[in-house]
């Protein structure tokens, strides 16, 4: 290879410095509670060179051996900073740009890191589907390699994806391999032990759940892990909610919240903001859930973290349908749909889809809520997302109630809830059971409203939710029927 000219060799090192850099940077982030503080402070004063001796590297990768290494190595030695810092795109930019690296020179290591990396990202975006394929290819890789480290983060990460989507009987034998490992390798066992909590919320097991996660608490304090233990305590504080302990719930959000204060991490605060929302509008304080959701949805901006900002929208739009507020709601929607669109993200095109359909279904457009109801329908089916075509499918149940098709509005139904009963929607599956009651008892069949109607209010009240509706159509049936 031709001698690099003077410019070219001093930009060379100039990138040379700053992926070791970030290499130190990223370490010292991994030490200890103030590890964490020191190196997100130098990494915010760096981040403008380190990013440019990426781009050199980047831009030559493909002639200068130099500049290939280094293009793997930026990516592969800031990974836990990255997240915190990039968002989601850029972060996706830096890794396939390694990962090509990686491949041009037969790194197989290097290829199976970036596999993994780029695989846990395409989690963030909601691509389910390019997750779970770049984790086997990872986790393949990482065994025809004997590396036992990452095929612990790939067997774990693999595991969370399939409980992400609500396959929970998949995920669970994955994760419980990958605690196995991290018992001997002493690397991840919290989070494996949170993901395992996860997976029996999704069953509706929440007494297990709260096990694990303090568990998963218990570690990252004597580890000094902070994020971890944001994370554990952020994960019991959903339980509680999902139990309908607002109060304590609310609680243990507010120690989340400090702890990304006191990291400065933007991201994760504005998260903490709007789970603060939700347990505030609980509990019936719409005004501080509502200043909270702005809150979340400003940091939202300002980080240009468009994968959030699109959530959050969808949040505010169906507060203000739910205010009676349609037009300012359908301007949240559209907005969120175009953010949904600009990021090739599906799943939350599927949410908005479905708030669509909602929307126009209180203002009585039924053609256009149908078709909102359809598509969301026919693309959560395609992504496998059962949470949302569970969504849909009680959708187009009320649009052919509304017609007076009860019988077609009792198939949708009828698949609605066998999915709610599956994933264990609690809630979906009492709404669920409202709604084949109230076709039954359209269709004249008294007895069979009373029965799913019984079983509405059960779950209603089991849940600690106002069980009104369900138990005033169950009177009615019950005068019909006798």
């Amino acid at each position: 290879m031709a001698s690099l000219r003077k410019p070219d060799l001093i930009l060379q090192r100039h990138a040379t410095y700053y992926a070791r850099l970030l290499r130190s940077l990223n370490d010292l982030y991994r030490k200890n509670a103030q590890g964490v503080l020191d190196a997100v402070s130098a990494f915010d004063q760096e981040r403008g060179q380190i990013e440019a001796g990426q781009h050199w590297a980047q831009k030559h990768y493909s002639h200068n051996p130099s500049a290939t290494k280094l293009c793997i190595l930026y990516a592969e030695v800031g990974m836990e900073l990255l997240e915190l810092r990039q968002n989601s795109l850029q972060l996706i930019g830096w890794l396939q740009i390694s990962l090509q690296a990686a491949r041009q020179i037969g790194d197989r290591e290097s290829e199976n890191t970036q596999l993994g990396n780029l695989a846990l990202v395409y989690v963030d975006l909601g691509d389910y589907t390019q997750a779970i394929t770049l984790y086997q290819q990872a986790l393949q890789l990482a065994r025809e390699v004997g590396d036992q480290y990452s095929e612990e983060n790939h067997l774990g990460n693999l595991g969370t994806a399939y409980s992400d989507l609500g396959r929970f009987e998949e995920a669970k034998p994955l994760l419980l391999q990958a605690l196995n490992i991290s018992r001997k390798t002493h690397q991840n066992e919290a989070t494996w032990l949170m993901n395992l909590g996860n997976v029996s919320y999704g069953l509706g097991d929440f007494s297990t759940a709260q096990q694990y996660y303090e568990n998963a608490l218990t570690i990252a304090k004597v580890k000094g892990r902070l994020l971890d233990e944001a994370s554990a305590l952020g994960n019991l504080a959903n339980t509680f909610y999902a139990c309908g302990e607002y109060l304590k719930a609310r609680e243990y959000y507010h120690q989340v919240m400090k702890i990304h204060e006191h990291l400065g991490d933007l991201r994760n605060l504005g998260a903490d903001l709007a789970n603060l929302a939700q347990t505030h509008l609980s509990l019936g304080d719409v005004d501080a859930g509502l200043q909270h959701l702005l809150e979340s949805i400003s940091i939202a901006q300002q980080s240009d973290d468009k994968l959030a900002l699109c959530r959050r929208i969808i949040i505010l739009g169906n507060l203000q349908i739910e205010q009676g507020e349609y037009a300012t709601g359908k301007k949240q929607f559209e907005l969120a749909l175009q953010l949904a669109h600009e990021m090739g993200d599906q799943n939350d095109e599927i949410g908005v889809l479905v708030s669509l359909g909602k929307l126009n279904y209180l203002i009585a457009r039924y053609k256009d809520a149908q078709t909102h109801y359809q598509n969301a329908h026919n693309l959560a089916k395609t992504l496998g997302d059962q949470y949302d075509l569970s969504q849909a499918l009680s959708g187009l149940g009320l649009i052919a109630a509304k017609s007076g098709n009860y019988r077609k509005a009792l198939e949708y139904q009828e698949e609605a809830l066998q999915i709610a009963q599956t994933t264990n929607d609690r809630e979906g599956e009492a709404s669920e059971l409202t709604n084949i009651g109230n076709s039954h008892f359209h269709l004249g069949n008294y007895q069979d409203a009373v029965y799913y109607y019984t079983q509405s209010v059960n779950i209603f009240q089991e849940l600690g939710l106002d069980a009104g509706t369900p138990i005033k159509n169950r009177e009615l049936a019950l005068a019909n029927f006798k």
